[in-house]
């Protein structure tokens, strides 16, 4: 079985790639609908984010996304996407290719529709209400994925498409602590034509330590392989983040270990974060991604 390529697995948010990707148990800005979608009801307001980077220094990668409190908890709508274009066209002479001297793109993308609400508000499941998940709240978000290739013919047969679905929940502990689950890609078999996306399970925990404003994040990500998250931010200004990270991949059956830094600054509810993130296995793809987002609650 050949897996097909999830924008999303390159990261959503500057803040989440500054800290690793360890964000299961934070999750609480607009970027959760596509990491945790429980996050989007840790706080009942609306939530913009949006986000930039040039992989390859000239692949644009982008990610936008809004959040509303509606019909009892709250629903989300996002995009990813990235494309390439240049793609030179070839053809098999003999055993030879040769290039035909036509062009194409290629397209990938996924919108996503989320909805989160409180773990109390949810049949049958309301019954797990208590004990570390009193308070809980739970999330899903649906994802349609599209692949297309334009400007040559040749191309046309690696248009796609397919859907799959996220399930997420997030519990505070205490006032410091919360922890965070999420499974992605539940539907098995056959997303995008012949090919599927892996399904994995993410696990994780976040504590603050109010008295020298530091969060600290660490992700357990079971997939392929076992792959570790861990993420830290500091605030030595209200408005201003300080934020490190160690992000896992895998990489031909191994598992690369990638590391990030960045900083953000939160003004009135408008948050600005810069991410610098390595990719250890592909020096070439390290890469400056730039968010902005709004989040009603944090002006509060």
């Amino acid at each position: 079985m050949a897996y097909a390529i999830d924008p999303t697995d390159i990261g959503v948010g500057a803040r989440p790639l500054a800290m690793g990707k360890a964000y299961t148990a934070v999750a609480d800005d607009g970027s959760a609908m596509f990491i945790n979608p429980a996050g989007l009801s840790t706080s009942n307001s609306l939530k913009i984010v949006s986000m930039n980077g040039n992989l390859l220094s000239e692949i644009p990668y982008t990610m936008m996304g809004i959040s509303q409190p509606m019909l009892g908890g709250n629903v989300a709508i996002g995009y990813v996407g990235l494309g390439v274009a240049g793609i030179q066209e070839s053809t098999l002479s003999g055993i030879t290719p040769e290039v035909t001297g036509n062009e194409g793109s290629f397209f990938n993308s996924v919108i996503n529709v989320s909805y989160s609400t409180g773990l109390e508000r949810v049949p049958v499941l309301n019954k797990l209400n208590g004990g570390i998940l009193k308070n809980a709240k739970v999330g899903t978000s649906v994802k349609f994925f599209s692949q297309e290739y334009t400007g040559a013919s040749s191309f046309d047969n690696g248009d796609s498409g397919g859907v799959d679905i996220d399930l997420g929940l997030i519990s505070e502990i205490n006032d410091n602590m919360a922890i965070g689950c999420t499974v992605k890609n539940l539907i098995p078999g056959n997303n995008m034509n012949s090919d599927e996306f892996p399904m994995s399970t993410t696990i994780g925990i976040a504590n603050k330590f109010n008295k020298i404003d530091l969060l600290t994040a660490v992700d357990l990500e079971i997939s392929e392989m076992l792959l570790l998250h861990l993420g830290v931010e500091w605030k030595p200004m209200k408005f201003l983040s300080i934020r490190a990270g160690l992000d896992q991949q895998p990489s031909a059956g191994e598992v690369a270990t990638n590391f990030s830094t960045g900083l953000g600054f939160d003004i009135k509810g408008f948050m600005f974060d810069y991410a610098y993130h390595t990719y250890a296995d592909l020096s070439e793809l390290t890469t400056h991604y730039f968010s902005i987002g709004y989040n009603l609650e944090s002006k509060k």
